[in-house]
C-alpha cells in the first residue's frame, strides 16, 4: 500500500473536508471571477482558520507524494542504475543519495504536524521559532496531555532517525546509509577483475529490498502515530467548524 493511502481515512480529514466544502468552492468562484479578491483573505475567521488547517494537512499528502517518488529512485532495477546515470561512480552513491532524500523529507513531517497542531489548538507559537519540540511543551502546558503524550511518541520516532544521520555526519561517512554492511558487488568489478556472478547479485537485490522495505515500515509506524494524534485533535476541529465567529 502506498504510503497516501494508509494516511486516508481518518475522522479528522473527513470533518474537515466536510466542512470546507460549504464556502470554499463558492469563494473560490468568487476570486476567480474578481481579480481583486484574495482567496485565502476571504471569509469569517473561522472560514481563514480552516483554509490554514487545509494548507498545513495537504502539505502531508505533498510529502508523502515525494517520497513515494523516492521509493520509486530507490527500487529501480540495479543493473539500469549506472547505464542510465553514468555521472554517478556506484550504486551504492546513488542509494545512500535517495536514503538521504528520503529521511530529509520524512522528518519534516514533524515540522508540518507543529503547525497544523499549532493552528488547530490556538498556540499562537511564532512560526519561525514553532518546532515539533516547543508545540509539545505549549500543548502540554495548555492541559492537552493525550496530544502531548501522543507529540513525544512521535520526536522519539524522529529523533531516531536524526540521531543516525548525525552520527553517520559527524563520523564523515555518506549521511544515510541503510546498507550499511551490505556489499554491492557490482561495484567491485573493476577492481577484483572479473563480473559479479548471479548469486552475488541476487544476494544483494535481497539485501536492498530489505533495507526499503524496512525504511518504509517504519515510514509506515510514524504515520499511524500521526494518525492518533489527528484522531485525537478532531474533537478540537469540530470546536473550531462549529464556532460562530
Amino acid at each position: 500500500m502506498k504510503l497516501e493511502e494508509h494516511f486516508e481515512g481518518t475522522k479528522f480529514e473527513y470533518d474537515l473536508a466536510k466542512a470546507l466544502l460549504t464556502f470554499v468552492p463558492r469563494q473560490f468562484e468568487e476570486a476567480l471571477k474578481d481579480s481583486s479578491l484574495e482567496y485565502e483573505k476571504m471569509g469569517t475567521y473561522k472560514e481563514r482558520k480552516l483554509k490554514t488547517i487545509l494548507h498545513y494537512f495537504t502539505n502531508f499528502y505533498t510529502v508523502l507524494q515525494d517520497l513515494e517518488l523516492t521509493l520509486l529512485f530507490l527500487r529501480k532495477e540495479r543493473a539500469l542504475i549506472l547505464e542510465h546515470y553514468s555521472a554517478i561512480e556506484s550504486q551504492k552513491t546513488y542509494y545512500n543519495y535517495h536514503f538521504e532524500n528520503y529521511f530529509i523529507r520524512l522528518v519534516t513531517l514533524g515540522d508540518i504536524v507543529a503547525r497544523l497542531g499549532s493552528t488547530v489548538y490556538g498556540l499562537n507559537i511564532d512560526l519561525k521559532k514553532l518546532s515539533i519540540y516547543n508545540f509539545k511543551d505549549k500543548i502540554k502546558k495548555e492541559g492537552y496531555y493525550d496530544i502531548a503524550v501522543i507529540t513525544d511518541k512521535l520526536i522519539q520516532s524522529l529523533d531516531k532517525l536524526k540521531k543516525e544521520r548525525n552520527n553517520k555526519l559527524h563520523s564523515g561517512k555518506a549521511d544515510i546509509d541503510l546498507l550499511s554492511g551490505t556489499v554491492i558487488w557490482e561495484d567491485y568489478n573493476k577492481i577484483i577483475g572479473s563480473l559479479t556472478t548471479s548469486s552475488l547479485k541476487n544476494y544483494t537485490d535481497m539485501q536492498v529490498k530489505k533495507a526499503i522495505k524496512n525504511l518504509h515500515k517504519e515510514s509506515i509506524a510514524i504515520l499511524d502515530i500521526i494518525k492518533e494524534l489527528l484522531e485525537k485533535s478532531t474533537d478540537k476541529l469540530n470546536e473550531i467548524i462549529k464556532s460562530t465567529n
